[in-house]
C-alpha cells in the first residue's frame, strides 16, 4: 500500500468537489476511497508522491463518469463517447475544450499532468484516447464468436486506461519496440478479468438490455450462446473455462522463468517471448493434464483440512491457530499433490530442453506410469521437501493472512463486512503469500526440473543460485507468480471452480461454490441437511393451472411443483412444508394437489381458510390431504397495521381448530414488530391455553443491523418487538421461523449481520427454532394497491446456499440437527 495514502484521498475528494461544482450534485459517494483503504494506494502502490493526487483525482474522475455512462451508454453511446474524448484529442487550451462541465475537469487533468511530465502525459492521455474510441465501437458491435469478442472485451475490461496510469504514476517509459509484446503479456489477465466481469453482472446487463428493447447484450454468455446455440447456463461454463484457461497462462511463465538462468531468461517478457518462437502458442498451456491433477489434489487436500479444522475451532480462533492449521494443511496438500507437480514442472519445462533430453510425456498418466519404470517409485517424492514447504508456507500467506487481515480491518474500522473490505484483504494476502513463497517456489522447480538421478538438495540449489545469480533468485517470477495466485486469492466468488472461493463467514473457505473441496475432508450435501432434514416454508405457484384469486396482494410468476424437485434435490432436503401461497386466497385446491404431486410421505401442508365460510368438512378434507396447520392471512381482514383486528383474526382461526379438535399449529406474521408488545399477552391468555403451536416467519421480521433505523444499529436488542419475541420463545410459547433472511438484512448473501439474532433466538430456547427456505423467494411483505398487487412481481435472486452455510457455523452440530430435523419433525411429521 502507498505510504502517502492521504494524497491520494486529497485528490479523489478534490475530483468529487469539482463534480459536485461543475457538474452535478454527489452525496455520500465513495468511488475509489473504499474503507479503509482507497483504491489508488493499493493498486498503484509504487505511485510517485508527487503525482499521487492527480492520478487520483483522474481515477474518481473516470468513476463518476462511469456512473453517468453505465444509465446513458445503450441509449446513446456514440455521442457521449465522443464528447468524453474529445479533450484528449484536443489542445488542452482551446476554448471548445471547456465547452462542458466534464470537458472542464478533463482538461484540468490534462493541463495537471502535462505540467508534472510532460512526455509521458501525452502518452497517458493518448492512451486514454484510444481506449475511450476503441470502446465506444466495440461496445455496440454484435460480435457473433467468442475470438471476436475478447479482443474487444480485453480493451473494454481497461488495459489501455491502466497502461496510462501506470506509466505517468510511477514515470515509466516503455520503449516502442517492446509495446506491443508488454500489451500481449497482460492480455491474458485483462481477459480473465473481463470474463469474470461477465460473468458476474450478466443478469444485470441483460435487464438492462432488454429493458429498452435492444435484444443484443457486450457479455461474452450472450456471444456464446449465440455462437453455440446454447443455454444459458452452460454457457456460463463455456466462460468459466475461458477464465480458467487465460488465467493458466501465467503459470507455465512461471515455470519457465525460474528454470532457467539469469542470462537466458532476463524477463517475464522473454520468457513468453521464447516458449511461442519456439513452441507456438500451444506451448503456453504445456501440462495443462498435470496441472488439473495438481489443483485436485493440493488444492483440494490443504483447502478442505484447514476448513476442517477452522470450523472445529470455535467463532473466533486465535490467528496463532490459524497461522498454524494452515501451515499444516498446505504441507499435507504439497505432499499429496508432489507427483502431479513433478510431473507438472517437467511437461512446461521440456520445451526449454534440448530434444534428447525431454521427457516427452504425452499427458499426465503416460507420465505417471513412466515415471515409476524408468525412475522408480521415489520419483514421485522429488522435490517434496520445499514443494510441501512452499505449499504449507503459501497456505498460511494465502488463506490464513486473509482471515487475519480482514479481522484486524474489521476490528480496527468497526465496520460491516464488505466486498472493499474483503477485497484489500485478498490483495494483501496475495502479495504476503506470492512473496514468502516465491523463494520456495523457485527451490521446489528447480529441484523438480533436475535432470540427476538423485535430484538437488534444497540448501545445495539454494547456495548454487546464490553464487550464479545473487540475490536476485529469490525473486525471479515475482510478478507472473503474483498474476497466477492474484486471481484466486483476489476474485473468489466471481469464478465458481476456483477452490479458493468457498466461503461462509467471509473467509477463503468453505460454502458454495467451492464446497466440492471440503467434500473430499468433511463436509457434502448430507450433513449440510443431515438426513431426515426439513425445509418448512415453500410456495408452488403455477397460475396456468390454478387462477390466483381476484383479491391477491401479489401476482408471483409460475413456480412450478418440478422446479421444487430440482430445488429440493439441489441442496438435500429430505422433507418439505409447502405453504399456501396467499395469492391463491383461502382456496386450498391447489395446494391438496401440489402436497400430492411432491408425495405425502415427505410434504406437509400449511393452508388458508377464512373462518366465517370454510366448512368443517373442507378442513376435515384438508387434513385427509396432508395439511397439518394454518397460515393466518392478514391480508384478507386488512388486519396488517391493526393490532386488534390481527388479535381478533388470529382468535377466529383458534375457535375453528379446536372446535374440530384438529392438532394444527398456527402461523402469524407480522410487519409491525412493535405489535408484539401488545400480542404477547394476548398469545400467553388465549393462544397457550388450547395447546395449538404458534409460529411466525422470517425472525418475525426482527432485523439486522443493516436494515436498522440508525439509534438501533448500536444495540439490536432495543428494536421493537425484540423482547417479546425473546420471552415467548423462551417459555416455548412461540416458534420463530429463520426464513426469507433477505427479509431482514441487506448482507447478501451471507447475512453475516443476522448472526447475532440467530444465536439470541437458539440460546433463547434450541427447541423453538426451525429453518425454511422461503422458496422461491418472493419479494418483500408489505401492503400494495390493487394495480401495484394485480402486476406481475418477478422473484429474488437468493444463494440459498451461500446463506445455509453461514446459518452452519454459527450452529453447533446438537443445535443444527435440532434446526433442520427434531423441531420441524416434532410439529409437521
Amino acid at each position: 500500500m502507498h505510504r502517502d495514502s492521504a494524497i491520494e484521498v486529497k485528490g479523489a475528494l478534490r475530483a468529487q468537489k469539482d463534480w459536485t461544482r461543475y457538474v452535478r450534485p454527489v452525496h455520500g459517494y465513495k468511488g475509489g476511497l473504499a474503507d479503509p483503504f482507497g483504491f489508488i494506494s493499493v493498486t498503484i502502490p509504487e505511485c510517485r508522491p508527487e503525482r499521487l493526487e492527480i492520478v487520483s483525482y483522474a481515477n474518481e474522475f473516470a468513476f463518476l463518469y462511469d456512473d453517468d455512462m453505465e444509465m446513458l451508454e445503450l441509449k446513446r453511446p456514440t455521442k457521449d463517447l465522443d464528447s468524453f474524448l474529445q479533450p484528449f484529442v484536443t489542445p488542452a487550451l482551446e476554448a471548445d475544450a471547456r465547452g462542458r462541465p466534464e470537458k472542464r475537469l478533463q482538461t484540468q487533468i490534462f493541463s495537471e499532468m502535462m505540467a508534472i511530465d510532460h512526455r509521458r502525459a501525452i502518452t497517458t492521455m493518448k492512451a486514454w484516447a484510444s481506449f475511450v474510441q476503441l470502446a465506444s465501437r466495440t461496445r455496440m458491435t454484435p460480435f457473433e464468436t467468442l475470438e471476436e469478442y475478447i479482443p474487444a472485451r480485453v480493451i473494454d475490461a481497461g488495459e489501455l486506461i491502466w497502461f496510462g496510469s501506470l506509466t505517468f504514476g510511477m514515470g515509466l517509459t516503455i520503449p516502442d519496440e517492446e509495446y506491443d509484446l508488454c500489451m500481449s503479456l497482460a492480455r491474458p489477465g485483462y481477459a480473465a478479468l473481463g470474463l469474470t466481469n461477465d460473468l458476474y453482472s450478466w443478469e444485470k446487463e441483460r435487464k438492462a438490455a432488454q429493458g429498452i428493447g435492444q435484444d443484443y447484450v457486450f457479455n461474452a454468455i450472450w456471444v456464446i450462446m449465440k455462437e453455440s446455440g446454447i443455454g444459458e447456463e452452460e454457457a456460463k461454463e463455456v466462460c468459466r473455462r475461458e477464465i480458467a484457461q487465460n488465467i493458466g497462462l501465467f503459470c507455465d511463465i512461471v515455470v519457465r522463468l525460474q528454470t532457467r538462468a539469469v542470462n537466458v531468461v532476463p524477463s517475464f517478457a522473454s520468457a513468453v517471448k521464447i516458449i511461442i518462437s519456439d513452441e507456438g502458442v500451444s506451448g503456453l498451456y504445456s501440462g495443462l493434464t498435470a496441472s488439473v491433477v495438481r489443483q485436485l489434489t493440493y488444492s483440494g487436500i490443504r483447502f478442505g483440512i484447514y476448513e476442517d479444522l477452522k470450523s472445529r475451532s470455535g467463532p473466533s480462533p486465535s490467528s496463532q491457530f490459524l497461522l498454524t492449521t494452515a501451515w499444516c494443511s498446505g504441507f499435507a496438500g504439497g505432499l499429496a499433490g508432489n507427483f502431479a507437480d513433478v510431473l507438472n514442472v517437467r511437461m512446461q519445462h521440456d520445451g526449454s530442453l534440448p530434444s534428447h533430453q525431454r521427457h516427452n510425456y504425452r499427458h499426465v498418466g503416460d507420465g505417471i506410469v513412466r515415471m515409476a519404470r524408468e525412475e522408480g517409485i521415489r520419483a514421485y517424492m522429488r522435490g517434496w521437501l520445499p514443494n510441501c514447504t512452499r505449499a504449507a508456507t503459501q497456505t498460511a500467506g494465502q488463506l490464513a493472512s486473509y482471515d487475519i487481515i480482514k479481522k484486524s480491518i474489521l476490528d480496527y474500522r468497526k465496520t460491516e463486512e464488505t466486498p472493499a473490505v474483503q477485497a484489500i484483504s485478498a490483495f494483501l494476502a496475495a502479495v504476503i503469500a506470492v512473496t514468502v513463497t516465491n523463494p520456495l517456489d523457485v527451490l521446489k522447480t528447480r529441484a523438480m526440473s533436475s535432470m540427476s538421478p538423485d535430484g538437488t538438495g534444497m540448501v545445495a540449489t539454494a547456495r548454487e543460485a546464490f553464487r550464479t545469480e545473487g540475490p536476485v533468485w529469490i525473486f525471479r517470477g515475482w510478478v507472473p507468480s503474483f498474476l497466477r495466485v492474484g486471481p484466486h486469492t483476489m476474485y473468489p466468488r466471481w469464478t465458481a471452480p476456483m477452490p479458493a472461493t468457498a466461503d461462509r463467514d467471509g473467509s477463503m473457505t468453505g460454502g458454495p461454490p467451492g464446497k466440492w473441496i471440503l467434500i473430499l475432508t468433511k463436509s457434502t450435501k448430507a450433513e449440510l441437511f443431515p438426513n431426515g432434514g426439513w425445509d418448512t416454508h415453500h410456495h408452488i405457484f403455477e397460475p396456468s393451472t390454478f387462477s390466483y384469486s381476484p383479491t391477491r396482494h401479489l401476482t408471483p410468476p409460475a413456480a412450478t411443483v418440478q422446479s421444487f424437485k430440482t430445488f429440493r434435490q439441489k441442496l438435500g432436503i429430505t422433507n418439505s412444508v409447502l405453504t399456501h401461497g396467499l395469492s391463491y386466497g383461502d382456496d386450498c385446491t391447489s395446494l391438496k394437489t401440489f402436497v400430492t404431486q411432491l408425495g405425502k410421505s415427505s410434504t406437509s401442508g400449511v393452508g388458508v381458510i377464512d373462518p366465517e365460510n370454510t366448512t368443517d368438512d373442507e378442513m376435515r378434507d384438508m387434513q385427509a390431504a396432508g395439511i397439518c396447520g394454518l397460515r393466518v392471512n392478514l391480508y384478507h381482514y386488512n388486519a396488517m397495521e391493526d393490532v386488534e383486528l390481527q388479535k381478533k383474526t388470529l382468535r377466529a382461526y383458534l375457535e375453528r381448530v379446536t372446535r374440530l379438535s384438529l392438532p394444527w399449529s398456527l402461523t402469524m406474521t407480522t410487519i409491525r414488530t412493535d405489535f408484539w408488545d401488545t400480542l404477547e399477552p394476548f398469545v400467553r391468555r388465549e393462544v397457550a391455553p388450547t395447546g395449538r403451536p404458534l409460529i411466525t416467519d422470517h425472525f418475525g421480521l426482527l432485523k439486522a443491523t443493516s436494515m436498522l433505523p440508525a439509534q438501533y444499529r448500536q444495540d439490536p436488542t432495543q428494536q421493537p418487538g425484540f423482547s417479546p419475541i425473546l420471552r415467548l420463545v423462551k417459555d416455548g410459547l412461540l416458534y420463530v421461523k429463520l426464513s426469507a433472511p433477505y427479509r431482514v438484512s441487506e448482507q447478501s448473501p451471507r447475512y453475516s449481520d443476522l448472526k447475532f439474532l440467530v444465536r439470541a433466538l437458539i440460546d433463547a430456547n434450541p427447541r423453538q427454532v426451525i429453518w425454511g427456505s422461503d422458496w422461491p423467494h418472493t419479494p418483500r411483505m408489505k401492503v400494495r394497491s390493487h394495480e401495484e398487487a394485480m402486476k406481475e412481481t418477478p422473484f429474488l435472486e437468493v444463494d440459498d446456499e451461500a446463506w445455509l452455510w453461514s446459518l452452519r457455523e454459527w450452529l453447533s452440530d446438537q443445535e443444527w440437527n435440532m434446526l433442520m430435523v427434531d423441531n420441524p419433525k416434532r410439529l409437521f411429521g
